[in-house]
């Protein structure tokens, strides 16, 4: 097969690659993911992350880069799929006073629960999933 073939066969088929570099099988229904193959007790953390100069942000992930013990664990229970950073940055203006603001994931629906669905975030919200 050529290259492009391959991820198109992989996402009609419902394979994904994990950041753990194990295929995983997943549905997806009305925008719901569901995991068949994530043992409970995967490991998960909160990795710190930078994708441009001054636009950092931390990301939770799971699987080998979380045994080692270098990062903070994730909150119990959290699974590879949809991700979560903790906040990210942003550069708006209020009051004719412009400068960058940290938004808080926090206040975003959790992915890991079964109701997650994409499509009904916030437009402020969707920055934090990756």
């Amino acid at each position: 097969m050529n290259q492009i073939a391959i991820p198109f066969v992989m996402a009609i088929c419902g394979i994904h690659l994990t950041s753990t570099a194990t295929f995983r099988r997943s549905s997806e229904i009305d925008n719901y993911i569901e995991s068949y193959d994530i043992p409970q007790s995967t490991q998960c953390c909160v990795i710190p992350t930078c994708n441009e100069k001054d636009n950092c942000f931390e990301t939770i992930s799971c699987g080998y880069i979380c045994s080692k013990g270098i990062f903070k664990p994730a909150p119990h229970m959290t699974t590879p799929g949809y991700r979560l950073k903790e906040y990210y940055t942003k550069y708006e203006c209020h009051f004719g006073e412009c400068k960058e603001y940290k938004f808080l994931c926090s206040s975003c629906p959790d992915p890991s629960l079964p109701d997650f669905n994409m499509h009904a975030v916030r437009k402020d919200c969707l920055n934090c999933y990756y």
